[in-house]
């Protein structure tokens, strides 16, 4: 009956020891995926920050508006060329 103890409290032992190695592995893991998306986030590289240098709303709400905006002028000129031709 002792050995039966024995290895129970062997194997039992050996289960607890690869949890705890999993846990901290997905502990690091999760750490590691944290620290790469707040360095992806805050990071730009010189040509990116040149280019987004000047932009600025202006008299819209938002950088999306404009955008929108400055695509529908440009149709509207196609389409005057087009008529125009």
């Amino acid at each position: 009956m002792a050995y039966y103890s024995c290895v129970t409290y062997r194997l039992y032992s050996h289960a607890v020891e690869n949890q705890s190695k999993l846990a901290e592995a997905r502990k690091a893991r999760d750490a590691e995926t944290v620290l790469n998306a707040q360095a992806s986030r805050h990071s730009m590289t010189w040509v990116s920050q040149e280019l987004t240098k000047g932009r600025n709303n202006g008299e819209y709400t938002n950088y999306g508006e404009r955008l929108y905006v400055e695509g529908m002028l440009e149709n509207e000129k196609k389409k005057a060329a087009v008529r125009k031709d």
